[in-house]
């Protein structure tokens, strides 16, 4: 399974070249391509015509809560777990007080 498939890089198209040659020598293999936006027809064309499936996407509402503890970065990664420390209570506050009101989908 390939997922995030639109994100394409050098890495990715080498990749999906490799797995269309295997494909051909290995009909026993199946592959699944993943995207929320990917040109699913160019795809299949160059996947010799597979079959398509499309799933209707949703969006939901979100509310963004950004921090008041500054990240600092180093070559090591974060100077302090200060940030992470108060990401996580943010996000356990948010749980706590809104657990339920996005439980209620139409």
């Amino acid at each position: 399974m390939l997922d995030e498939a639109h994100e394409r890089s050098v890495h990715t198209d080498v990749l999906l070249g490799l797995l269309k040659a295997l494909l051909l020598k290995r009909s026993d293999l199946k592959l699944i391509v993943t995207s929320a936006t990917l040109d699913a027809d160019k795809f299949a064309r160059y996947f010799h015509a597979c079959p398509v499936v499309l799933v209707p996407g949703r969006t939901y509402p979100v509310d963004v809560y950004h921090s008041q503890t500054p990240l600092v970065m180093t070559e090591a990664g974060p100077s302090s777990s200060a940030y992470l420390k108060d990401a996580v209570e943010l996000a356990l506050k948010i749980h706590r007080t809104q657990v339920g009101h996005s439980l209620h989908m139409s």
